[in-house]
């Protein structure tokens, strides 16, 4: 059996002894060229089903298997994209694992841009949402979008229904329910983040 680490230093030969291409490489494994880099400098692990491809290609036998299945990976996307996720999760920054339960189907994760949910989701942590779950229910948070095809995440509050921030910085302001045309893209089920404390 091959190991993630085996199948990395192979890779990263094969790269330098200009065997394979980084875009080559990218295409194959359905993956945009900037993670190649990413796996280079450490920054990204090569996953399960990409470990299955490039230990075909290198003709290197059977891949290591994490032997879990009570966990899901989920794609990571740039907030900038949730609006079109369906699309963006084609070409997704890296994957995070979180735990399965039953009930939740977290389809993507969005990365966590400044400071208007400080107090929970901390910049440069990610969310991963289920756009399944779009009832709203009060203090549950919600990745959603406005008229202008921004998206955002906010906690939910009602009496008057509002999506309020959770931040330590008084600029963030509630976006109240009916001023404003909001889509609901579905609830954050999970977070975390690789900053640490």
């Amino acid at each position: 059996m091959v190991t993630h680490d085996e199948i990395r230093d192979e890779l990263l030969r094969r790269l330098d002894a200009k065997h394979h291409k980084a875009k080559d490489v990218a295409a194959l494994l359905g993956i945009a060229p900037p993670r190649i880099s990413e796996i280079r400098r450490g920054e990204r692990m090569i996953q399960q089903d990409e470990m299955v491809t490039l230990a075909k290609l290198f003709g290197m036998g059977e891949v290591e298997s994490d032997h879990r299945d009570d966990f899901e990976w989920v794609p990571v996307i740039g907030i900038a994209a949730a609006g079109a996720w369906r699309e963006a999760i084609n070409l997704p920054h890296y994957s995070v694992p979180i735990l399965k339960k039953p009930g939740r189907k977290a389809a993507f994760a969005v990365e966590v841009k400044g400071d208007s949910m400080d107090k929970i989701l901390p910049d440069g942590s990610w969310a991963a949402v289920d756009p399944t779950q779009k009832t709203l229910f009060e203090r549950k948070v919600y990745l959603i979008q406005n008229g202008d095809g921004e998206a955002t995440i906010k906690r939910f509050m009602e009496a008057p229904a509002r999506f309020e921030p959770a931040s330590n910085n008084p600029d963030h302001q509630p976006i109240m329910m009916g001023e404003h045309q909001i889509i609901v893209i579905g609830r954050v089920v999970s977070w975390g983040s690789d900053e640490g404390l």
